[in-house]
This record gives structure tokens, C-alpha cells and sequence, in this order.
């Protein structure tokens, strides 16, 4: 006890001396790397068929919506194809508002078929687009069969059969059965979610307003898209329905028999031989990197939108301040009534009062909306006031004027 009292604490000492009696014991370890294929073991391969869920959850309605999704195939991640609920619409564009210029009609969103139309998250900040759509031939929106994920399909088709008859030439059965199995998953999560998209219609017949809308995505970007009622009302405004083939008890049954196929398949694969497993969890790597490297494409180079037709009216417009591109859209559009529909712009007596002044001066090119808006914000809530009052009064001194004058001319042609 008296020696190690005499030993002082240095930290450097004790590192030296923890390093100088464990150095030996580790150099003792033996370390190697597998020196042939029979030290590789692969019986988990089986997991790399449910790797690469979240890509395969975004490209699982482009997939369901095609007649492909029925082929039996090599399909990373099935189990993203076998969720208890069907989406019931196409995800939309959260980041744009959506208002009928003329029809009041608002959204707070943008749907999914005219954000790949306009792509307007692409479009720099405080710009203005003005452009027509017209619609060239009836048919229905479907996926292209010449896409990324088409391409995919057939690729996944082709190497499913190139396993199976690399099993058979190998002898080995219960690879055949994996193979089968697997492929067989793919297309019953197809059959179960396989649907056609369903557009909203008009059904009763009148008289409606134009269909402009007016497009803003959360930076100030505007898109002024120039269309009629009809496609006002199947492209922005009613919601992309799905109508799937089969009802929800034949789909659950379709996702219960693929969960049961896709665990029976894993169990099958750790009992593959060495060389089909080697293959299938090559052919899995792979194909995952496919469908993520698909997943940063443009969706547009999925979806069939050609009868659709988008036409430039003029160059984009680039303005400096938010109220200078909404006072060329109040001058555009000829009404300023959207503004305050879609909340364009903040409700307060400054801003109320702006627009008001905006919509008499729709026509009138000298009005510079910048320079009033500056003026009105300038004024206290009492002179806001009093201009309200002035106005009033104005416009009431003149009916009133109207009145007196049409009864004097009466009275005086009655004389």
C-alpha cells in the first residue's frame, strides 16, 4: 500500500500502461477474411427482398395503375403494395393555393395531374406565367407503358425467368420455388391494387363563368392558366378519384394470400443453394438501385398527360415585390375579387382598402398599385376610416345627384 501511494497519478503514465498490456492480447486475435465461397454465409439473403420500402411506396400507384402490374416478377419490397388501406385520391401538391379567377372556387392545394402539367415549384420566385390549356383528344390519364418504371417491370419479368431456369440447370428445386413465390407476390399485390383514375365531371347543364385559375406556389411564383369550366373542373378543382378493380374484401384477400406467399418465398431462400442464393440477392441490389434511381426522376416521364396541351401566352414576367405581381395579375385578369377569395393577400384595412381601389382601376394604366399600397400603409386606422367614409359619401352624393336629375328632367318633360 505504501508503494502505490508513492506511484503520483500522471494520465500518460496509465495509458501507457493499459496500452503496453492489452497491445499483445490484440495482436493475439486472429483476423481473416473469407478465403472461399463456403465461409460467405447468405442464409439471411431473404432480407434483401423487403429492402427498399420508401421508394417502392412512392412509385406504388404509377405501378397499380398500369395492366403491367399484373406480370409476375422480381418486385423489391412487396410488402409496400400490401398496406390494410387503399389510398383514395393521387397525393397533391400541398405548397400551392389554387383559385378561380371567376369562379370562386378555392383550394389549398394543388392536385396531383396539373402539378406535373405545370411543375410551378420550378418556377423562380415572384414570376408570373400566363398560359392556355386545352384538352386535344378524349381518353383516359394512364401511365406510360414506355417509362422508367415500365422498363422496370419488363427488366423484373425477364430476370425472374433467367432465375428460374438458372435453378433448374443447377438442380435446385427449392430455388425454383423461392423464385416462383416471389414473382407470384408481385402479382397479387398488382391484382389487389390495380385502378384507373376517375376525373371529376360536370353533370348538371348551365350557364357557368370562365374557368381561369390562378396558380401560387409559396415562394410568389404565379401560373395564370387560361381554360374552360370543364377542364377548370377535371384538372384543378375536383378531386382525382381512385377507382380500384376490386372491392375492399377481395383486396385484403389478395394482400392476406401475398403476405403469406412473400413469407413462405424468405423461408425458401435460406434454403436455396449457395449459387441461387448469391444470384437472388444480387438480382434484389440491383434492382433496388433501379427503382430508387427511377424515384428521383421527373414523375412527369411516367404518366400519359399528351392530350393536354400547354401553351405559353407570353414570356414570363419578373417582378421585384409580391404587390407588384399581384397588381399586373389584378390588370391581367380584370377583376381583383381573388385576391380576397384566396387569401392572396392579408386582411387587414390597409390591404382591404388597396384591393378595393385595385378593382375600380383595373383598367386605369396610371394607377401604380406599389406606390398606394406605401400611401395606405402610411395612414393611421382613423384616417383609413375617413377615407372609407369619403367614399361612401362620394359615391352616395353622386346616386344621389343621378336621382335629382333624372326627376327634374321628368318633371319638366311632364310639364
Amino acid at each position: 500500500m505504501a508503494l502505490i501511494k508513492k506511484i503520483p497519478f500522471s494520465p500518460r503514465l496509465w495509458a501507457a500502461a493499459f496500452i503496453a498490456n492489452c497491445l499483445p492480447t490484440v495482436q493475439a486475435i486472429p483476423m481473416s477474411f473469407p478465403k472461399d465461397r463456403e465461409e460467405i454465409q447468405l442464409d439471411l439473403v431473404g432480407l434483401l427482398t423487403v429492402i427498399g420500402e420508401a421508394a417502392m411506396t412512392i412509385h406504388s400507384q404509377t405501378i397499380t395503375v398500369s395492366w403491367l402490374c399484373y406480370l409476375p416478377r422480381i418486385l423489391p419490397a412487396p410488402q409496400a403494395f400490401l398496406q390494410p388501406v387503399r389510398p383514395i385520391r393521387l397525393p397533391p401538391n400541398m405548397n400551392v393555393t389554387t383559385v378561380g379567377v371567376y369562379s370562386g372556387n378555392v383550394r389549398r392545394h394543388l392536385n396531383f395531374l396539373p402539378a406535373l402539367l405545370h411543375d410551378i415549384d420550378t418556377h423562380p420566385a415572384l414570376s408570373i406565367h400566363e398560359v392556355t390549356v386545352t384538352k386535344s383528344k378524349d381518353q383516359d390519364v394512364k401511365a406510360r407503358y414506355f417509362s422508367p418504371l415500365g422498363v422496370l417491370t419488363m427488366l423484373g419479368v425477364t430476370v425472374s425467368l433467367g432465375l428460374v431456369i438458372a435453378a433448374i440447370m443447377l438442380g435446385d428445386p427449392v430455388a425454383i420455388m423461392a423464385v416462383s413465390l416471389l414473382s407470384l407476390t408481385s402479382t397479387l399485390t398488382g391484382i389487389g391494387s390495380s385502378w384507373k383514375i376517375k376525373l371529376a365531371e360536370r353533370l348538371a347543364k348551365r350557364d357557368v363563368p370562365p374557368g381561369d385559375v390562378l396558380m401560387k406556389s409559396g415562394n410568389g411564383a404565379f401560373i395564370l392558366a387560361r381554360c374552360e369550366e370543364k377542364i377548370a373542373r377535371e384538372l384543378y378543382f375536383g378531386q382525382e378519384e381512385c377507382d380500384y378493380r376490386l372491392d375492399t374484401f377481395w383486396f385484403r384477400m389478395c394482400a392476406g394470400t401475398g403476405t403469406f406467399t412473400l413469407m413462405a418465398a424468405v423461408v425458401a431462400l435460406a434454403n436455396c443453394k449457395w449459387w441461387m442464393q448469391a444470384s437472388i440477392g444480387l438480382t434484389y441490389i440491383t434492382m433496388n438501385s433501379f427503382y430508387w434511381f427511377a424515384a428521383v426522376l421527373p414523375p412527369r416521364l411516367s404518366w400519359d398527360l399528351d392530350m393536354y396541351e400547354i401553351t405559353p401566352v407570353k414570356d414570363n414576367e419578373q417582378c421585384e415585390t409580391y404587390t407588384e405581381a399581384v397588381s399586373k395579375l389584378i390588370k391581367i385578369t380584370k377583376t381583383a375579387k381573388w385576391c380576397s377569395i384566396g387569401d392572396m393577400v392579408p386582411t387587414t384595412s390597409a390591404w382591404n382598402k388597396w384591393v378595393d381601389e385595385a378593382d375600380e382601376n383595373v383598367d386605369n394604366e396610371d394607377w401604380d398599385g406599389c406606390k398606394r399600397l406605401s400611401e395606405l400603409l402610411k395612414m393611421s386606422p382613423g384616417e383609413l376610416a375617413r377615407t372609407n367614409y369619403d367614399l361612401e359619401a362620394q359615391e352616395s352624393t353622386s346616386k344621389c345627384g343621378c336621382v335629382c336629375r333624372v326627376s327634374r328632367h321628368s318633371s319638366h318633360d311632364g310639364m
